[in-house]
């Protein structure tokens, strides 16, 4: 079984399931073939969901709090946790 990959004239993409030895099917006439592309990594996904979420939490309120010894270590630990998800993309 081998995977090709076509375009239509409005950029839409196909992929097919062919056969090994079988030609390619009909409707594919006119389609422009192109390379596969890759499944995207879900748990990228996941992370940056994860980088948006901690990054809202570090608000005006959260930023003026930077003053005292507690809220410079709570943006501190904010910003290590976005490193960590940063280091999984």
């Amino acid at each position: 079984m081998t995977i090709k990959a076509y375009t239509d004239k409005a950029d839409g993409y196909y992929e097919v399931d062919i056969p090994d030895g079988q030609p390619a099917p009909k409707w594919t006439e006119g389609f422009t073939l192109t390379s596969v592309q890759a499944t995207p990594d879900p748990s990228i996904a996941i992370a940056a969901q994860e980088i948006a979420r901690l990054e809202s939490t570090v608000t005006q309120r959260r930023i003026r709090e930077m003053t005292t010894v507690a809220g410079a270590k709570w943006v501190d630990d904010v910003e290590k946790l976005i490193a960590i998800e940063r280091s999984k993309l």
